[in-house]
């Protein structure tokens, strides 16, 4: 097995989705919770990954540069279409709406 320390493995995530269409916040976000997935010990959610969402981009799969859309449908029901966006980037953006409510 080969050992990557965290930086350069944070710093390839983040080359590869920028170099793949995804600005610089939303491949942050993605190569963050990559890395954790790594760090935890759960590297099916870590670098392994990085591959199937780079095919997903390249398919038209998903869109690494699509924004979340948000509309509140009542006081505490809110509707998120994630426009086919990195998970991590739409959940992050979510969970912010709502602390914000």
């Amino acid at each position: 097995m080969t050992t990557v320390q965290p930086d350069i493995e944070r710093r390839l995530i983040l080359d590869v989705l920028v170099a793949l269409g995804a600005d610089h916040d939303k491949a942050t976000v993605q190569a963050d919770w990559l890395l954790e997935g790594d760090l935890r010990g759960h590297p099916s959610h870590g670098l392994h990954r990085l591959s199937v969402i780079a095919e997903r981009i390249r398919k038209g799969l998903t869109d690494a540069r699509a924004e979340p859309s948000m509309a509140w449908s009542s006081e505490s029901a809110l509707i998120v279409d994630g426009r086919r966006g990195m998970g991590p980037y739409v959940g992050m953006r979510t969970v912010e709406t709502l602390m914000q409510r």
